[in-house]
């Protein structure tokens, strides 16, 4: 809903509508197919100047645990790559 700068993913696996923060959103839109490097360059990139690269990468982390746990995103077999498994 960008109109109203709010996010909504579903997790239909575990049932539940999670409204996402602009930093959650960023992070969720970023991560698809992302091995973890590329992902912190891009978000340190889209978050820059307002974070320094040390910032970024750990707001990076903060909010991707949170959508790990969620169940929004999951870490695929190749270990260091994420994929969007609800939107």
């Amino acid at each position: 809903m960008p109109e109203l700068g709010a996010c909504l993913a579903y997790t239909p696996a575990r049932p539940k509508l999670h409204q996402l923060n602009a930093t959650a959103w960023l992070i969720l839109e970023l991560a698809e197919d992302q091995e973890m490097e590329t992902l912190a360059a891009a978000f340190a990139a889209r978050t820059a100047p307002q974070l320094s690269t040390a910032a970024a990468r750990q707001t990076l982390e903060a909010g991707l645990a949170d959508l790990l746990a969620s169940g929004l995103v999951q870490r695929r077999d190749d270990a260091d790559t994420l994929k969007e498994i609800s939107a």
